[in-house]
């Protein structure tokens, strides 16, 4: 665990990085959440989920998010719109470990013509899985899930206005500040010419003001 834990005393050393490494995030800074299960081949040589991974986690989070609720089509034949990843960063404060079931939580900081900038927030649970999974076999009870008393299942859950009362729900079953924070940003260009959108579809920019984390002056 050591090697993993001392890269963060380089923080304070980091001044040119373009995100904030001091990660003071909260579920309140987020709409969309979706459950990621750490896999067993996810584990390192220390023991924990390797830092890669969470590139991976990052993907998984936005592309789910654009198919279910902004209507990105997987067709790249027919579908108005590719999105391609150009940039990825991720800061790391604590390690995951399998077999962990992680909550990402997913914002947009910024919308321009064509490139969506993302923030993808890890929150590690309270729960301790391999107590609860010992526990089940005797109990035979699903009551140590949060995702189950949250309501979360595999296509993520979108909080809209009448549903806040739920991230209070979230803080008593996972710790409020993100164990790593992603950086993602995509670019969506013509299937046909390769070259970047003059603007977003109106089904994507529609999808992506849901999850917007910042005022409209971010929106290029």
């Amino acid at each position: 665990m050591r090697p993993f834990r001392n890269l963060f005393y380089l923080g304070k050393y980091c001044n040119k990085l373009s995100v904030d490494i001091r990660m003071q995030s909260n579920f309140s800074k987020y709409r969309y959440f979706l459950p990621i299960q750490t896999r067993c081949a996810d584990n390192d040589y220390y023991g924990h989920v390797n830092n890669s991974q969470y590139h991976f986690y990052c993907d998984t989070v936005v592309n789910t998010y654009l198919i279910w609720y902004c209507g990105l089509s997987t067709d790249r034949v027919n579908t108005t719109a590719l999105a391609y990843m150009i940039q990825t960063q991720c800061i790391y404060k604590k390690p995951f470990i399998f077999p962990q079931v992680i909550l990402a939580g997913l914002g947009v900081k910024k919308v321009g013509k064509s490139s969506v900038h993302y923030e993808v927030a890890f929150f590690e649970p309270k729960i301790d899985y391999n107590i609860a999974m010992e526990e089940k076999r005797h109990a035979e009870s699903n009551n140590h899930d949060p995702l189950l008393i949250l309501g979360i299942g595999s296509q993520g859950l979108l909080v809209t206005e009448n549903k806040v009362d739920v991230l209070k729900d979230m803080e008593r079953h996972y710790h409020t500040e993100p164990s790593v924070t992603g950086f993602p940003v995509h670019v969506f260009v013509d299937p046909k010419t390769q070259r970047p959108l003059k603007c977003l579809p109106n089904h994507l920019a529609s999808g992506l003001d849901k999850v917007f984390m910042m005022d409209k002056a971010s929106k290029l």
